[in-house]
């Protein structure tokens, strides 16, 4: 606050709502993105993203900054027949969810292998029909999902059990509004590419580093007669190379093991998953082959005497 000249007072001008909510999560934005680099710290402040991106959506719609999103009021529409009273209501927050079990080659964002069964998850919008008998929900007719993703067996698994933990499970996006999104590329960013080429780049700096002790102690050992600093840094080159095969070696084996039981689990999982889809498959054709009979074991009827 400040005074005029004939001593009236004055507030000074200060930042719009507007203004001070940009700075504030530009500020939180900077704040998370160097906790994200240390991942201890990471864990306490990765509970805010959610809180912050609603922050943002919320802004840019007071801004008219926000997606250009297709909006549908409340419609509430009501008909008569001789026998029964119908209301339909559609609203843009009525919405359906649907998993459907595909077959079919697919590469997954955020796994390694090629599924011929995954799940497909569609959000559309919906809308509600109400009678006399109750009421039922159905698509509004649009048939393009509002998204549309994919998912592996392992994937579905690891969501259902999984709430509230990290940032959220993969999935690859098929579509939005309608839009087809290009299929995942093959090998691009999978866990096995990405951890072999971890491997070969710390083998590479291991070899580098052990041919450097080489290239030195080969210059040394042509001299004739050693100084004592050339017999310390013998010693040294020595040193480094026995310490270089005695901890980075130890420790490149152990990522490669976590690394190679953690795809065997998610093996495991794929594979387990697609038995049980043969037999769940194996047992309805039973049943509808044996006219809703589902038949266990198998072998002649015993006889009589068994009985």
């Amino acid at each position: 606050m400040s005074k005029t000249e004939d001593g009236k007072s004055t507030h000074q001008s200060i930042k719009s709502l507007e203004d001070a909510v940009e700075s504030f999560i530009a500020d939180m934005e900077d704040r998370l993105a160097a906790m994200e680099k240390n991942s201890s710290r990471w864990s306490s402040l990765s509970a805010s993203l959610t809180p912050l991106t609603k922050l943002k959506a919320a802004l840019a719609s007071h801004t008219g900054r926000a997606p250009n999103v297709p909006r549908k009021p409340y419609e509430r529409t009501v008909s008569r027949s001789q026998h029964d009273r119908s209301v339909e209501e559609r609203h843009e927050s009525y919405g359906l969810l649907q998993i459907n079990r595909v077959s079919g080659g697919r590469n997954l964002f955020g796994s390694s292998v090629q599924h011929q069964n995954y799940y497909v998850l569609q959000v559309v919008r919906g809308k509600r029909v109400t009678k006399e008998h109750g009421e039922h929900f159905w698509g509004d007719g649009s048939r393009l999902p509002i998204v549309e993703v994919a998912i592996s067996p392992a994937q579905f698994v690891e969501l259902i059990t999984t709430q509230n933990i990290g940032s959220g499970v993969p999935c690859t996006i098929i579509g939005v509004e309608g839009v087809m999104m290009d299929p995942t590329p093959d090998d691009a960013g999978s866990e096995v590419k990405l951890i072999a080429e971890g491997f070969a780049e710390r083998l590479e700096d291991a070899v580098s580093k052990l041919n450097m002790h080489d290239d030195q102690l080969s210059t040394m050992l042509d001299k004739k007669t050693f100084t004592k600093d050339d017999k310390e840094q013998i010693r040294a080159a020595v040193h480094a190379a026995r310490r270089l095969m005695s901890e980075t070696a130890p420790y490149i084996m152990s990522l490669m093991g976590e690394h190679t039981e953690k795809l065997m689990a998610k093996g495991r999982l794929e594979v387990e998953s697609f038995i049980q889809l043969a037999l769940t498959k194996a047992g309805i054709k039973s049943v509808r082959d044996n006219k809703g009979v589902l038949l266990l074991g198998s072998g002649d009827e015993p006889s009589t005497e068994e009985k």
